[in-house]
């Protein structure tokens, strides 16, 4: 009886570190922009050619927008989101202002890009229809903000990529889906005078679609849990006979 409740105890402590470990597997993909660009407070849009500009030029502010689709990724069906980071990229061409960041204020220390949930018509938005309003609602939200990062000229490295930790709000927000949703950017206090300009992401049309890397927790199937009880069971009951079959010896 000593060697079996050994044997249980060992099985037992087998199975529930098995169960412990794919339980608390990290795993890491990322999802794709499946559309992005902007529109600015005159109800213009960048689309179709995806230029995701924020801030102001002359009195005109913009907004950009990222559409992305969860349900694209199989992996993402079940599970729970832990960790979300948005990457942008420097577009490569950064032409005759010098940047992707540029402020004409020569004092300039550089500005603070924020994303927003968006709740407008989805559809306007993808089809260059939203003017005004899909401008305005990229821009703000009364629950908070999804996630925020300093820009200056610094970032200005061809190529690079700008990264935005999301926020605890953003995680609840996302872990309630299975589709489709949007993040909206702005650029905090942009220079709105008539002849200046600050903004982020210029000559961003040519650029690769913005990226969205999630990590998320795999939580095995209840049947994974069944398969892994059924062997242990099945072992306990090998063993069982076995003794029993030593023992009429």
């Amino acid at each position: 009886m000593t060697t079996i409740s050994s044997l249980k105890c060992g099985l037992f402590a087998l199975a529930a570190g098995l169960m412990a470990t794919s339980a608390s597997a990290q795993l890491i993909t990322t999802l794709t922009s499946t559309s992005q660009g902007w529109y600015n407070s005159d109800g213009d849009t960048s689309l179709p050619t995806g230029n995701y500009l924020v801030g102001s030029v002359e009195g005109v502010s913009f907004n950009n927008f990222f559409v992305f689709d969860r349900s694209a990724d199989p992996l993402l069906a079940s599970v729970e989101i832990r960790k979300a980071t948005l990457e942008l990229f420097i577009p490569q061409n950064l032409l005759d202002f010098g940047g992707s960041y540029f402020s004409t204020d020569a004092n300039d220390t550089g500005a603070l890009f924020s994303l927003y949930k968006f709740e407008g018509d989805k559809a306007a938005l993808k089809d260059g229809t939203g003017g005004f309003s899909a401008f305005a609602d990229l821009g703000a939200d009364a629950g908070g903000i999804f996630g925020s990062r300093a820009v200056s000229s610094a970032d200005n490295v061809p190529g690079a990529l700008i990264t935005v930790d999301l926020t605890a709000y953003f995680l609840d927000y996302i872990n309630t889906l299975g589709g489709e949703f949007v993040l909206g950017g702005a650029l905090s206090n942009p220079n709105d005078a008539a002849t200046d300009a600050e903004f982020m992401f210029g000559y961003s049309e040519n650029s690769p679609m913005a990226s969205l890397r999630l990590e998320f927790v795999a939580v095995p199937e209840p049947s994974t849990y069944g398969l892994i009880g059924a062997g242990v069971l099945g072992l306990l009951v090998w063993r069982r006979r076995s003794v029993k079959a030593a023992n009429k010896r």
